[in-house]
């Protein structure tokens, strides 16, 4: 089974809006709402691959019980702490004609420490059942620089497998904590490196860098540049997965789509590169539609045979 841990989630609404225009009133021609966050659209993405799947994390009022009743309408199991607050509300306005997304991401609820110690005993609970630990997402205000670090150091005593996507300062201290697997995308990647990824002679040392934190492999997400992805078994290995040729709709949550398809995948006996073949193929299809982990098994299979797995 999969926990997947997401400290600040929302509600994720979607807004296609062809020529939009700053300054005037402008009309949706379609509109798409749904639990989000990292950790909760890395748990659909699973979910949609056939895994148990459980998520967790920190909800509050009106917001939060809007997330866990869309979490019930798509039959993904849950089981949250309710916290005083208000849980986010992200708006993407997404133009059509012109591929142009702008996001409108509120910041969360306040954590006292009160809450936070109550969620961290419900992680422990939960770990009994659980194979697998995924941290993503951004930390809400209140929750310490080093909350996945706490949780990772927890899932470790357990022996799980665990996988870290966040920012940064959190990603540097959660990668500390040594997780198995790290998936942050390009930005993620360049904060915590302090050095640009739009040059090839860059995704080598990157990958080294993530590697050293002991990881047993690393992937980055370039967006339209495609993906890199390091393994350290023996000897440390190096790929690179073009972008797929496909219409894109919506880049939101194609990221999280890629890390539940490459934890899928690994689960079912593909090393870590061979894995990242169909989790490449999950995140285009992701691209294709609006919404966030949402890639289904046949749009993988149709688009898996484009996907190109090249060494660095």
């Amino acid at each position: 089974m999969y926990l997947t841990v997401t400290l600040n989630p929302a509600l994720d609404k979607l807004h296609a809006v062809p020529h939009f225009t700053q300054g005037i009133v402008n009309t949706p021609t379609e509109t798409t709402i749904m639990p989000g966050g990292k950790g909760i659209n890395v748990a659909r993405q699973l979910y949609r691959l056939g895994e148990k799947v459980r998520a967790t994390g920190l909800v509050g009022g009106f917001t939060g019980k809007a997330i866990m009743a869309g979490l019930d309408e798509e039959g993904i199991p849950y089981n949250f702490v309710d916290v005083a607050g208000e849980s986010r509300v992200c708006g993407a306005l997404y133009d059509p004609m012109t591929g142009i997304t702008t996001e409108i991401n509120e910041i969360g609820p306040q954590i006292n420490a009160d809450q936070w110690a109550q969620f961290t005993r419900r992680f422990s609970h939960h770990l009994a059942d659980a194979a697998n630990v995924v941290c993503a997402g951004r930390l809400p205000p209140g929750v310490p620089d080093d909350a996945y670090a706490e949780l990772i150091d927890l899932a470790q005593r357990d022996g799980k497998l665990i996988a870290l996507d966040t920012v940064e300062p959190a990603l540097r201290l959660g990668l500390q904590a040594g997780p198995t697997i790290a998936k942050p995308n390009q930005d993620e990647a360049e904060a915590l490196l302090g050095y640009s990824l739009a040059e090839r002679d860059s995704w080598r040392p990157a990958l080294d860098a993530l590697l050293s934190f002991g990881l047993e492999a690393a992937a980055v997400t370039l967006g339209a540049g495609g993906a890199i992805v390091g393994v350290r078994n023996g000897e440390q290995r190096y790929w690179y997965l073009k972008a797929l040729d496909v219409k894109v709709v919506s880049t939101i949550g194609c990221g999280d789509a890629f890390l539940g398809a490459w934890l899928s995948a690994h689960g079912r006996g593909l090393p870590w590169h061979e894995a990242a073949v169909p989790a490449m193929a999950a995140g285009a299809a992701n691209g294709m539609y609006y919404g966030s982990g949402i890639a289904l098994p046949d749009q993988i299979k149709t688009l898996i045979s484009q996907v190109v797995l090249s060494p660095l």
